[in-house]
C-alpha cells in the first residue's frame, strides 16, 4: 500500500500547484519588537518538547511529553524520520552549507521568501545569520500543535500525515502544493505550523514561542486570535541571536493583495534586504504577478533566485543588476516548458567560467541539472515608484516573445 502511494506521487511529480512576498528600518524594528511580546496562551507549555515530538529527533524532555515518546507506533515514526532526515542531510544541506561557505552571499537582517509555503531549510542554511524570515504562500496557518492536551493514541496517529506533507522536499527539494494542501486538510495538525516546527526541531533549533498574529488595514502587524499569520521565535546552534519566522498565508497576486485590506501597506512596510524565490512556479511571469514582481526588483539589494523566480530579462541588464549564475539551464520540466528563456540559455553558453553547484534548487531532479542566479543590485540602479496597479512592470505570458 505504501509503495503504490509512493509510485503514485512519483508519477505526478511535476503537478505542482501556485504557491502563495519592501523600505524603512522601522518595518524590521516593528518586526523584532513585536515578536518579543509572547503571547504564553498560544505558545504550547513545554514547546520544545512539542518540537521534538513533532521532529522525532533526540533531547531532553519533558515529564507530559515521555508517554508518546514511548508508544511503538511513535518509535516506529522517530526512525522513520531520523533515517530519511539523515539521507537528506548529508544529500542536499551538507551540500548547501559547503555553497554557502564557499560563495560571498549576502547576510541580510530581513529576507523575504514569497512563494516559499513551509520551507526553512534552504533559507536557514543560505541565510544562517539573518534575524527575520518573512515568508508567504496559499497554504493555511492552521493550528499550534499542543500533543498532551490530547490522548496519545490520537497524536501519534496524526504524525504520519505530516510526514506526507513533508515527505516530497525531504526526498525532492520543493513542496507540492496540492498533495500537501490534501495531508493537511482536515486532517492530524491542521495548517503549516507543525511542518514549520518539524523543520526547525530537525535543525537543532531551540522553539521558545510560536502565535498567531495578523496584519490590519494600516498594514501594522499585533497579535490575533485569527490563524492568517504565525510567528515562531527561536535559535539555531552556535548563533548567539534570537530569530523570528513570520509566515502569512496570502494570495501575492496583483488581485489578491488587491482585495485583502493592510496587504499593500504590510508588504510597503517591511525592510527586507534580500529576497529568496525557489520553485515559485514561474509566478512572477504573468502579467498577473506585476506588482510583486516589481516590489521584489524595487526594494531588493539582492536576489537569490533559480529561472522559476524572476524572469532573466529583468536582471541580466549589467548598469543594474550584477548577475552570477551557477550550475546548468536546461529547459523548463514539461509543466512549465513555455517559459524556456533563450537569452538565459544565451547567457549560460557564453559564460566563460562554470559555476558548479551540487545541491538541487528548483524542478529539475537530476544530477547537474540544477541552476541558480544571484543578482546584486548595482548603484546605477533607477529607481521607480511602487504602484499596485501593474502598470510599472511588463509581465507576459511568453507568446510571441523569445521565450517561445
Amino acid at each position: 500500500m505504501q509503495r503504490n502511494l509512493y509510485l503514485f506521487k512519483t508519477i505526478f511529480l511535476i503537478v505542482l500547484a501556485l504557491q502563495c512576498t519592501p523600505s524603512s528600518k522601522k518595518g524590521v524594528e516593528q518586526i523584532s519588537a513585536q515578536s518579543l511580546q509572547i503571547n504564553e496562551t498560544e505558545t504550547p507549555a513545554g514547546i520544545n518538547d512539542v518540537v521534538t515530538f513533532l521532529s522525532g529527533r533526540n533531547s531532553e524532555t519533558g515529564n507530559e511529553i515521555k508517554p508518546f515518546l514511548e508508544s511503538a507506533a511513535y518509535q516506529r515514526y522517530k526512525k522513520t524520520v531520523r533515517s530519511t532526515w539523515a539521507n537528506f542531510e548529508k544529500r542536499h544541506i551538507s551540500a548547501m552549507a559547503d555553497f554557502k561557505a564557499s560563495e560571498k552571499l549576502a547576510t541580510p537582517k530581513t529576507l523575504f521568501y514569497p512563494f516559499s509555503g513551509p520551507d526553512v531549510t534552504h533559507p536557514l542554511t543560505l541565510f544562517k545569520e539573518t534575524e527575520n524570515f518573512i515568508m508567504f504562500g496559499l497554504e493555511p496557518v492552521g493550528e499550534i500543535p499542543d500533543p498532551v492536551k490530547g490522548k496519545v493514541a490520537n497524536e501519534v496517529a496524526k504524525l504520519p500525515v505530516l510526514y506526507n506533507a513533508v515527505a516530497d522536499v525531504l526526498h525532492r527539494n520543493f513542496f507540492k502544493t496540492n498533495d500537501m494542501r490534501v495531508d493537511i486538510k482536515n486532517k492530524g495538525y491542521a495548517g503549516i505550523t507543525g511542518i514549520l516546527l518539524f523543520f526547525l526541531g530537525n535543525l537543532d533549533a531551540t522553539v521558545t514561542s510560536v502565535k498567531y498574529v495578523d496584519f490590519g488595514a494600516d498594514g501594522k502587524f499585533s497579535d490575533s486570535t485569527n490563524r492568517r499569520c504565525v510567528q515562531v521565535q527561536f535559535k539555531v546552534p552556535e548563533i548567539n541571536q534570537t530569530k523570528f519566522i513570520r509566515y502569512c498565508s496570502l494570495d501575492l497576486s496583483d488581485a489578491g493583495i488587491a482585495a485583502t485590506p493592510g496587504a499593500k501597506e504590510m508588504l510597503l512596510n517591511i525592510d527586507f534586504q534580500v529576497t529568496m524565490l525557489k520553485a515559485a512556479s514561474y509566478l512572477t511571469y504573468r502579467p498577473s504577478f506585476d506588482t510583486i514582481r516589481t516590489l521584489i526588483l524595487q526594494k531588493s539589494d539582492a536576489i537569490l533566485t533559480d529561472s522559476s523566480g524572476m524572469p532573466y530579462r529583468f536582471i541580466k541588464d549589467t548598469t543594474q543588476w550584477n548577475t552570477t549564475l551557477y550550475g546548468n539551464y536546461i529547459r523548463p520540466v514539461p509543466l512549465f516548458r513555455e517559459r524556456y528563456q533563450r537569452d538565459m540559455a544565451t547567457a549560460y553558453k557564453n559564460l566563460k567560467e562554470k559555476k558548479p553547484m551540487n545541491f538541487y534548487y528548483g524542478y529539475h531532479l537530476a544530477k547537474g541539472q540544477a541552476h541558480l542566479l544571484y543578482s546584486v543590485k548595482e548603484k546605477t540602479f533607477t529607481p521607480i515608484e511602487i504602484i499596485f496597479d501593474g502598470s510599472n512592470s511588463k509581465g507576459e505570458n511568453t507568446a510571441g516573445s523569445e521565450y517561445k
